[in-house]
């Protein structure tokens, strides 16, 4: 260090006034975990745990084998745990969701292969990472079962939707229902006209009801977004179909529900070759409610993901296609009864590449933060930003490992700590990766004397900047 200046801000400002307070975003990147090598399908899911842990599910390959891969990071991005989970020797096997419950036990589910096709598998862990149980579905059809996401009700019963191979249906909605030591409670199967069902989301509301949703198919190439409503007990209570004008692929890709019971569902409905966002807003019978769609190029547009803020507005996340080929991160706010309050969009560094948003969640205090990718200076690197509620970026970050291409999958944010994970590939090799950043709103005040000014209470230093080592800065 060289000496100190405490006229270093002096004739960059003048004040109207002797004192002015304003607060500044510093954001850190704590750590990051790279780790797992996945196999063909590249999906990892996250949720934190409550004694501080990062659960993340996918897969990894070794020796020419895909098994499920259940990992624990410690608070400091250190693996706490590991385990594996494996169907038929030789096979490829993947894990899809995760869910905890009130006493910490970790529920995964994944597809395993049987030796001809693969199954719905069902795991039970410990918060230490101990197996429990297994338990294995093989469909009415006995082809590929694949289960897509598990839920916990708040009697710790556990749910399991996907897709099922049905006899003589082609594809079913697959929904079950278990207790915590495992016993099978009942079985629940949605089929139209013998024709495709992909399901894609579960969520259970406040009374214990059970709602599935996805893509069926109404005609070979044309498909509605589609919700069940179950109850506790497996009774089947409303249907939903939800179509879009044109023939075409309509699939939800996220949902929520309220405290009142609605239900809000993004996706993406396709008309000839055209995609667009699709928000979906229904009452707790699944009347619709209102629908609205974003095509802001007239190319196409897909919708990903759904949050609710604490003032009960919904926020949505994905992307625009562009005339130039690339693609714009969105990020929109809706009312409850529908109306759009503002839609952000945030390019790619060249005009012609790719920019998504992947996911989106709103912390307690009405902050809104969206994980995805963007091409930077010369990859396509993480992407995460964080909005207050009129739609003012309070700070973005890229993540770039190595000049690798990351994709992002999965956000988790807690209070002001956030984690992103994805995958990272280096044109030859895949792995999981994970990154956590942690965010701290710092109040500040300029105070003034003449035309002195200076940052109050702040001491200001200047030093020769060789003597920083760069790479060790963040």
């Amino acid at each position: 260090m060289r000496k100190l200046n405490f006229n270093f801000l002096t004739g960059l400002l003048t004040l109207c006034s002797l004192y002015v307070t304003a607060q500044q975003t510093y954001v850190n990147k704590d750590w990051e975990y790279i780790g797992g090598i996945p196999g063909q399908y590249d999906y990892v899911q996250s949720k934190l745990h409550s004694n501080g842990n990062l659960i993340l599910v996918g897969n990894n390959s070794t020796n020419g084998q895909t098994d499920i891969l259940i990992t624990a990071l410690n608070v400091d991005g250190t693996v706490a745990w590991q385990q594996t989970n494996s169907g038929a020797n030789g096979q490829n096997d993947y894990g899809t969701d995760l869910a905890i419950d009130n006493t910490g036990n970790i529920f995964v589910c994944g597809a395993v292969h049987n030796g001809s096709n693969v199954d719905y598998r069902i795991l039970k862990y410990s918060p230490d990472g101990a197996l429990i149980w297994t338990k294995q579905y093989n469909g009415t059809g006995n082809g590929d079962d694949v289960p897509v996401a598990i839920r916990i009700d708040a009697s710790n019963s556990i749910y399991v939707t996907g897709t099922s191979t049905g006899s003589g249906t082609l594809t079913d909605f697959t929904t079950l229902k278990y207790d915590q030591s495992g016993t099978l409670l009942w079985t629940k199967r949605y089929n139209y006209s013998n024709l495709p069902e992909v399901a894609t989301c579960l969520e259970i509301d406040n009374s214990g009801n059970v709602f599935v949703a996805g893509a069926s198919a109404n005609i070979i190439n044309n498909s509605d977004f589609c919700v069940v409503k179950y109850n506790s007990s497996g009774t089947q209570l409303a249907v939903q179909r939800h179509s879009t004008t044109g023939n075409g692929y309509d699939l939800p890709a996220e949902m929520t529900i309220n405290g009142n019971g609605s239900i809000f569902i993004v996706g993406t409905s396709e008309a000839g070759n055209n995609k667009n966002v699709k928000l979906l807003a229904l009452t707790n019978t699944l009347t619709v409610l209102w629908s609205q769609y974003i095509d802001q190029f007239g190319r196409d547009d897909e919708g990903y993901s759904i949050a609710q803020t604490p003032s009960n507005n919904l926020v949505i996340t994905g992307y625009s296609k562009k005339q130039s080929g690339g693609t714009n991160l969105i990020v929109a706010k809706y009312t409850l009864t529908g109306t759009q309050v503002w839609l952000k969009n945030k390019t790619a560094l060249i005009d012609n590449e790719i920019a998504k948003g992947r996911k989106v969640r709103v912390n307690n205090n009405g902050k809104i933060f969206v994980s995805g990718e963007s091409f930077t200076d010369n990859s396509r690197d993480f992407v995460t930003q964080s909005y207050d509620e009129n739609g003012n970026i309070l700070w973005e970050k890229t993540f770039d490992n190595s000049n690798s291409t990351e994709k992002s999958a999965q956000l988790v944010v807690s209070n002001d700590d956030v984690f992103i994970t994805g995958t990272t590939s280096d044109g030859n090799n895949d792995q999981l990766a994970t990154v956590k950043y942690s965010a701290v709103d710092k109040p500040y005040s300029v105070a003034g004397s003449g035309d002195t000014l200076w940052n109050a209470r702040q001491l200001i230093i200047r030093f020769d900047t060789s003597a920083i080592i760069k790479p060790a800065i963040d």
